[in-house]
Formats: structure tokens, sequence, C-alpha cells
């Protein structure tokens, strides 16, 4: 006996099987398990200009219904690559949670359906752009003229204050 297809989701069992039949039985069980086929989802983080980053945060959640349930949290390394293995088939999000330092984080969920998927290994390539701050400038000159003219009129006061204390 051999099987000719399994359920989605599982690897097929082409294993040829004797099987013996003796006497007068009408039912043979013969219990077969199928291994469910595991997927991955790889993610390649670089910047505007294809440099690789490293140290972004993505954590994977797999759909349950309507709702979400935490995989793991993994960091970006050297290459700025981060690998989310033996995965069941099924949907996911992936959602950026920290990005690299000087960086915009990517803002919107990305939603991953491994059901349909026939590679092994879905890859997804995002780009993030620098952070543009500008940064308030203190200090600036009308401060300091400020502050000279508070300093000025306070010795004014004093020196007049002094003035009438020996006259």
């Amino acid at each position: 006996i051999r099987e000719k297809e399994t359920i989605s989701g599982y690897k097929l069992d082409s294993k040829l099987r004797q099987i013996n039949i003796t006497g007068d039985e009408k039912t043979i069980t013969l219990p077969l398990y199928n291994e469910p086929i595991e997927k991955a989802i790889k993610v390649i983080k670089k910047d505007d200009n294809e440099n690789l980053l490293r140290d972004t945060e993505f954590t994977l959640f797999k759909k349950e219904n309507s709702s979400l349930i935490k995989v793991s949290s993994k960091t970006t390394n050297y290459y700025g690559e981060v690998n989310f293995n033996n995965l069941s088939i099924g949907q996911y999000v992936l959602r950026e949670t920290k990005a690299t330092n000087g960086f915009r984080p990517y803002s919107k969920d990305i939603e991953i359906d491994l059901t349909k998927q026939v590679s092994p290994v879905y890859t997804v390539t995002l780009n993030n752009y620098k952070v543009e701050e500008n940064i308030p400038s203190t200090g600036t000159k009308g401060a300091t003229l400020f502050l000279a003219s508070g300093l000025g009129i306070i010795m004014l006061a004093y020196l007049l204050k002094k003035k009438r204390i020996y006259a």
C-alpha cells in the first residue's frame, strides 16, 4: 500500500508498505504518520543606499482566527538578515519592533501567507530611511544679548545702591 495524497501542510509519505492479510480479517489498521511541512521566513534589512542594516528587531506573529500569537523576536545580524525557521504552514504577521539607531522603523505590518508558498523560504526585503531631525539651536545671539542686558541692569542697580550708602 502507498499513500497517494495527503492533507495540505503535510509531507506525502510515498514509502511502499507491505500488508499481509490472513484468515477472515475484514479490517486492518495501519497507523501512518505524516510530517508537517516546515517553512522559513528570511528578512533582509537595507538602507536607502542598499547597505545592509544590523541590529534591527523584528517580531513574528502567527494569525490564529482574529488574534495574533507571538512566535518570536529576533535581531538582524551583521549581514542585515534574520531567519525565522521551523514554521508551520499558515498566515503570519511580521512587525519591525526596533529600528537600527539613526533610522526610522518600518511602520506597516507585513502579512505573509505560507499556505500558498511553494518555496521552503519566504524572503522579505525592507528598506529603512535615516532619521532627519532638526535640532533646535540653543544659546543664540538673542539669548546672549538678553543675558548681557540683564547683567548690566543688575550691575547698574548695585553701583547706584553702593553710591547711596556712601553719600
